[in-house]
């Protein structure tokens, strides 16, 4: 997917912000043929010197590093739940959510990740802004963030949804402020509010606040998105690229492992035959959170490029020894080394899950 050569991007950690607006405004402007060469990433010093070389590592944590700060500054929600844009008034330029698009797509195509993971309906919008009718079955008021502007609108749903009778319903659209708030949306002066209307009422009134008050920022990020070339990839691979883009979705279980599983030479031992039996049972099991991390202690990434890995992951076994309880790796090859001391399967995954925990200080971890 990229051109050679490679362009060499130089980072000063505490600029991070800068150096993301500088580079792919540039892009955007004047320079994107920047954008098809291989990236490799540099982190400078203050001595001026600096850090290590980059062989894919470095390049995946300026993208990580470079998302958090876009999500602090242009988007709210969370993790679990999924991202969504700022409305204007607190994000500044509009432009910026451009560059957002661009380093959705550049991560993407450099990495064969999305380290910026939304909410569901923003990647249905993004996929195809105009279908509103799934937009509308798939918004909920969930979605809406809470804070000091969406606090009101939050109160007027929870009264909405609470008023059983006609009379209670017109209690509730007699409150000025109420009512001038679903006058701002399209539901229009003369739709009736009744009970029978009250939920399509409820989904105007959230989809007015998530979906018309972001538009020009999601619009924005589809321009991104469409410069480096992502957008007819979404629209061709819908479902295949939901899985990298939406939070939530899990990673990708045995498929991910099968290669190392299929392919360990157990030696026909009966005992290395149970670890590996074990060890598939155990990502067969596991919740999406360790699996994410037992993929990072393998690889130095919780996410599988949509495309797949360069290196499959390749298992192997420690000598049978009792100072080696826990799994080592080396993340540069995608070698897994599984202990084989252990005659419990409760204590092989207790010492997995230990070493896993410990795994971003890099505790067992063969850089």
């Amino acid at each position: 997917m990229l051109n050679t050569p490679s362009y060499l991007l130089v980072v000063d950690r505490d600029e991070i912000w800068r150096v993301i607006l500088s580079f792919y405004k540039k892009a955007l402007l004047s320079d994107s043929g920047c954008l098809n060469k291989e990236l490799s990433v540099q982190f400078s010093k203050e001595t001026g010197e600096y850090e290590s070389i980059d062989a894919g590592a470095i390049k995946k944590e300026f993208f990580e590093l470079a998302n958090n700060f876009i999500c602090d500054r242009l988007l709210e929600g969370d993790v679990k739940q999924g991202f969504i844009p700022k409305r204007l008034g607190v994000t500044g330029s509009i432009i910026n959510y451009k560059v957002l698009g661009v380093l959705i797509g550049h991560g993407f195509v450099q990495c064969g990740v999305l380290f910026a993971r939304f909410q569901t309906w923003v990647y249905s919008y993004v996929v195809n802004p105009k279908d509103t009718d799934l937009l509308k079955t798939i918004i909920n008021e969930k979605n809406i963030p809470l804070n000091a502007g969406t606090q009101s609108l939050l109160v007027i749903i929870e009264s909405l949804r609470s008023a059983n009778t006609e009379e209670e319903l017109d209690s509730v659209c007699s409150v000025p402020e109420n009512m001038e708030r679903i006058n701002t949306t399209q539901w229009g002066l003369v739709d009736q509010i009744c009970l029978k209307t009250k939920e399509q009422l409820i989904t105007e009134l959230i989809f007015d606040e998530l979906v018309r008050k972001r538009a020009e920022q999601l619009n924005s990020i589809i321009d991104g998105i469409k410069f480096i070339g992502l957008s007819e990839y979404l629209k061709n691979y819908p479902d295949l690229m939901k899985h990298v883009f939406i939070s939530g979705e899990e990673v990708p279980r045995l498929p991910v492992f099968s290669h190392g599983i299929e392919n360990c030479d157990t030696k026909k031992d009966d005992t290395l035959i149970t670890i590996i039996t074990w060890f598939k049972e155990f990502v067969n099991e596991c919740s999406t959170e360790v699996l994410k991390k037992l993929l990072q202690f393998c690889t130095s990434s919780t996410d599988v490029p949509v495309w797949g890995l360069k290196q499959p992951i390749n298992i192997k076994f420690l000598p049978d020894s009792e100072d080696k309880q826990m799994p080592e790796s080396n993340v540069c090859f995608h070698i897994l080394s599984l202990p084989v001391v252990h005659t419990k399967k409760e204590k092989f995954v207790k010492y997995i899950l230990i070493a896993l925990e410990h795994e971003c200080s890099g505790f067992s971890a063969v850089e």
